[in-house]
């Protein structure tokens, strides 16, 4: 079983993390905040002291916090992830972040020897707590596979990946999305508004045999 470190134990991170942890996956865990990682632990999940510490064993690395601010300081620095990465590592960076600050860290993870994905989540607590977030992934395909198994395991609802462009692009249209949902401007579905983009592509989950 692939070992898994989960950065970020919000809304989103923590239901993730649960879901993890009742599929099996051997898991550790950082948040800022400890106090947040007590029911993890209490699950079978290690709690790391720092990011760096959290994926120096780690095979697929998920990040789930708010802003660029948070993403620099659990990646950065001595005791940052990306200090402590393996080399084909496979990086998925969940959080809601600028374009230029993914684009910084997909170059910083390709210097690490590291694969990294660009996967804004779309969901809710309730959705992320029953394994069906809808992520909006960016990258090279051949990561995309890899990270595919949580699908498979019905740890996500479906996913969505654009084989050609930069990691960046899903920033715009999970913020897209957002300002449509708030102005009530208009309704649109993911579905709907990923249609304008030709080159992305609906990947649906697979039967498990």
């Amino acid at each position: 079983m692939q070992e898994v470190a989960i950065l970020g134990l919000g809304i989103m991170g923590s239901g993730m993390a649960h879901n993890l942890l009742k599929a099996g996956f051997s898991l550790t865990v950082y948040n800022r905040s400890r106090d947040k990682a007590t029911a993890l632990e209490s699950a079978g999940a290690r709690v790391a002291d720092t990011p760096r510490a959290a994926v120096e064993s780690a095979d697929v690395i998920v990040a789930m916090v708010a802003n660029d601010e948070a993403s620099r300081a659990i990646w950065l620095g001595d005791d940052g992830a990306l200090a402590g990465v393996r080399s084909d590592a496979l990086l998925i960076e969940c959080s809601t972040l600028t374009t230029g600050w993914v684009r910084e860290l997909a170059d910083l993870a390709q210097q690490r020897a590291a694969v990294f994905l660009d996967a804004p989540v779309t969901g809710s607590k309730p959705v992320a707590e029953s394994g069906q977030l809808g992520f909006l992934v960016g990258g090279d395909s051949a990561a995309f596979e890899r990270a595919r198994r949580f699908q498979r395991l019905g740890l996500i609802a479906a996913a969505v990946i654009d084989r050609e462009r930069k990691p960046g692009l899903e920033q715009i249209m999970r913020h897209t999305a957002a300002h449509n949902a708030e102005s009530q401007k208009c309704n649109l579905l993911h579905d709907q508004l990923l249609r304008s983009f030709s080159l992305y592509h609906r990947i649906r989950s697979p039967d498990i045999s």
